[in-house]
């Protein structure tokens, strides 16, 4: 985990510098409209759309594992009991 960390700082650094490095205007066009914006706000914009959705990847994955891990809780839990009636039968016999 604290290789993760690191690894997003130095990313998060690196981008940084790459976006100041690159101050000048831009043109962007999106079906209609056309608007212009420093390149590094572009960069940084786009990097941070980058995050947001790699973030919503990983919280629906561990939603998923969470509940995939509640089912098989219950499950096991379950089998316990039914493991328990099957050895209390046997001690009745």
């Amino acid at each position: 985990m604290r290789l993760y960390i690191v690894m997003a700082i130095i990313v998060s650094i690196l981008v940084a510098i790459f976006a100041l490095q690159n101050a000048e205007s831009v043109s962007i066009e999106f079906l209609a409209w056309e608007m212009s914006f420093p390149l590094a706000l572009v960069i940084l914009g786009a990097a941070f759309s980058g995050m947001l959705v790699a973030w919503l990847f990983s919280v629906t994955g561990f939603f998923k594992k969470t509940k995939q891990y509640a089912e098989l809780k219950s499950y096991a839990r379950s089998l316990e009991e039914e493991l328990l009636k099957y050895r209390g039968q046997d001690k009745v016999k």
